[in-house]
């Protein structure tokens, strides 16, 4: 899990100076299933991450380069937006199967599949067990860290747009805006994830 635990390591480096941060990760999908993904880190009233986020998201571009070279991706950039304290990647798409491709160089899970479609519906599979990869990489830094405490409110939400309108989901504590899909849970304060207990969904979309 190596990328994975680059982001991570950088984004507990960042903990240093806020504990408060979400993890997003955003999906666009076209009729035919092309589209944008987009994946970052969204600090909270943090001014001195400015200058870090540019340092250390140039340290990674070597990373996972080899995202460009996977027919259908297309666009691929990183994110380091300054004003709102996000960064990340995000790229185009042609189809799910280079999506799918994408993601398994970007977290290094060989022949993990995050998405598929099936008959019209879109299916998010649950994947990336966050915390363990978090606690994995640390390594002998968590002697010295309170995970717990860093990681409190820390959140990962999905969001799913689609250019039809949503008929409904599987997972029934989904919040469903005409054509968004979109769902929230605390990666580590479990006791706040009162309804949401998994990412994973199947999306039906109107015909």
């Amino acid at each position: 899990m190596r990328r994975i635990s680059t982001y991570f390591v950088i984004a507990i480096s960042f903990l240093l100076f806020t504990s408060c941060f979400d993890i997003m990760e955003e999906v666009n999908f076209n009729k035919n299933n092309s589209g944008t993904f987009k994946f970052y880190f969204q600090f909270k009233n943090a001014s001195i991450l400015q200058q870090k986020a540019n340092n250390e998201m140039a340290n990674t571009i070597n990373e996972i380069k080899n995202v460009n070279n996977i027919s259908g991706i297309r666009n691929f950039e990183y994110i380091v937006n300054n004003e709102d304290y996000q960064f990340g990647l995000q790229f185009n798409f042609d189809n799910i199967n280079v999506l799918n491709q994408a993601l398994q160089i970007i977290f290094k899970t060989d022949s993990t599949t995050y998405f598929a479609e099936q008959d019209g519906q879109i299916i998010r599979y649950e994947h990336n067990n966050i915390m363990q990869n978090i606690d994995e990489n640390l390594g002998e830094s968590k002697a010295y860290l309170d995970i717990n405490q860093l990681f409190n409110d820390a959140t990962y939400t999905t969001k799913y747009t689609f250019e039809s309108k949503i008929d409904s989901t599987k997972n029934k504590n989904t919040n469903i805006d005409a054509n968004t899909a979109s769902n929230t849970l605390f990666l580590i304060n479990k006791e706040k994830n009162i309804k949401s207990k998994t990412l994973a969904d199947t999306i039906y979309i109107s015909k």
